[in-house]
């Protein structure tokens, strides 16, 4: 089954992604966060914000560069995370 992230979660996220990025003025699913201007350490904010903002704790199977590499993924990780406090 695949993960879908609700409205209010995606909505978050997007926000958080783009108050990140370098002004970035489209962001689709496939966009890497590499090229809307987020390095490593950004990675790192990103991660923080989510689990802040939205009150999530990403498992450790979860930290790995492959899912903080697209908007998708990170979506998908969000709606994961959500899925196993539900």
């Amino acid at each position: 089954m695949d993960s879908v992230t609700p409205p209010d979660d995606q909505e978050a996220v997007l926000d958080i992604l783009t108050a990140l990025s370098e002004g970035a003025t489209e962001m689709a699913s496939e966009s890497t966060l590499a090229s809307l201007g987020i390095d490593s350490m950004g990675v790192v904010q990103v991660l923080v914000e989510i689990e802040t903002v939205l009150g999530l704790v990403f498992p450790p199977e979860e930290l790995r560069a492959d899912t903080f590499r697209t908007v998708g993924s990170v979506l998908a990780a969000v709606a994961r995370a959500r899925e196993s406090v539900s």
